[in-house]
């Protein structure tokens, strides 16, 4: 019997569940908690609250496998919108329990959410809302992910050894481009604001950035992304009008990712922004949106477009991870 542990590290919060093998080929569940990083000073200082409180007496590890939101090198990784560093050779240090027998590994968490189609749980989570083609089972995918920031990763099918390559990208960090004219005016009122300032993708497509929409469309006012998802269900106009206008901006970038390269398989959006914002979704707009092009429109309105409506995506893209790819038996 061996205990893995699987941790989920985003902008916001650190999710932790702890899973152990038996003879049956699924991998039980034991525990999961969840933390908001703002209360610990460190990645380090969460994990040895988690190792102190967990309710169980054993943390021997054969492995801990860590979805991070950065870029990878070298072993160890930056968080992107978290003053975090996370480090292999630094967990071994200080956790001398870990040091031997224990794996870490340490994957970019759109790397960890792009394997979660492929895991066998996650027909459920799964919502159609586009595309005319009929589902292509070794096919490419793309996976796009509003959370903290933006994400983006891509899965290519590796035929020769019937298995996913997957991809992570930054491409929240990609510069926005407006593509209409509620766009171009959002657009403006930010750069009017600070004229040398490069304005990306996730300046918009994050949590941050619904809070940015709001604050253009009612002339200066604040509020949280939380709060405008409260708003919006009390038909709040402008609460109601920032998603839109959120919507209409993720459907133009999806297209843009879409054809860097086509993901025949289909396109995946994902993140807690996008889940919470899911009863405010008119899909026939969005695809709309999505399938505007002058010369592209046609192959657009053959790529499947999926929600993924569930929050635990990369711990089970981890899990497909640990059972397929390390093949932990």
């Amino acid at each position: 019997m061996s205990l893995y542990l699987l941790i989920d590290c985003g902008g916001t919060k650190t999710a932790f569940h702890t899973y152990v093998s038996t003879n049956d080929p699924d991998l039980l569940a034991l525990h999961q908690t969840t933390y908001l990083n703002k209360d610990f000073d460190s990645f380090y200082e969460l994990l040895q609250h988690f190792i102190d409180h967990i309710p169980s007496v054993n943390t021997n590890y054969s492995a801990i496998l860590i979805a991070a939101a950065g870029s990878i090198n070298n072993d160890s990784v930056k968080l992107t919108n978290l003053d975090w560093t996370i480090s292999q050779k630094e967990i071994k240090k200080r956790f001398p329990r870990y040091s031997i027998k224990t794996n870490i590994y340490l994957i970019n968490d759109l790397e960890a959410t792009a394997y979660y189609p492929l895991y066998s749980g996650s027909a459920d989570n799964i919502i159609r809302i586009g595309g005319t083609s009929e589902y292509i089972t070794d096919g490419s995918y793309t996976v796009l992910s509003v959370g903290t920031g933006f994400g983006t990763a891509f899965a290519a099918y590796e035929s020769e050894n019937r298995k996913y390559v997957i991809c992570s990208g930054e491409g929240g960090h990609s510069t926005f481009a407006p593509s209409t004219k509620d766009q171009q005016r959002l657009f403006d009122y930010y750069q009017r604001q600070d004229p040398d300032k490069e304005i990306s993708v996730e300046f918009f497509l994050s949590g941050e950035g619904l809070s940015r929409i709001y604050t253009y469309l009612s002339d200066g006012n604040t509020k949280a992304p939380e709060d405008i998802s409260k708003g919006a269900s009390k038909k709040c106009p402008i609460c109601l009008q920032s998603i839109d206008l959120f919507f209409e901006i993720l459907s133009c970038s999806a297209r843009n990712v879409a054809l860097f390269p086509v993901p025949k398989k289909g396109l995946y959006l994902t993140g807690g922004v996008i889940t919470h914002l899911l009863p405010f979704l008119d899909h026939k707009t969005f695809i709309r949106h999505f399938t505007r092009s002058e010369k592209m429109s046609v192959l657009l309105k053959k790529i499947p477009v999926y929600i993924i409506d569930g929050h635990q995506a990369p711990i089970h893209g981890l899990l497909y991870y640990l059972k397929n790819q390390m093949r932990f038996h």
